[in-house]
């Protein structure tokens, strides 16, 4: 039975759950998000904080590879 199969047959058993499932795309049902939340919100700003000090952190490194290989008189190669 291929996986096809089986989400159909799954879906056949959840009846009205079936809607649900197909229109998100997920193989589980799952519960309504309030997006009204402190909560929610507090951990999107804390994600994007995160994001935004990785990247931070990725171009520094990137500068400071530069300079580590000037000064050990490498070739500087761009993109690399």
């Amino acid at each position: 039975m291929t996986p096809n199969e089986k989400r159909r047959d799954l879906d056949q058993d959840h009846g009205a759950q079936k809607n649900v499932t197909h229109f998100y795309s997920i193989p589980h049902e799952s519960g309504i998000v309030n997006l009204e939340s402190p909560r929610l919100w507090r951990a999107f700003r804390k994600f994007n904080r995160n994001f935004k000090r990785i990247a931070r952190l990725q171009e520094e490194n990137a500068r400071l590879l530069v300079v580590m290989r000037r000064a050990q008189g490498e070739e500087v190669r761009h993109g690399a």
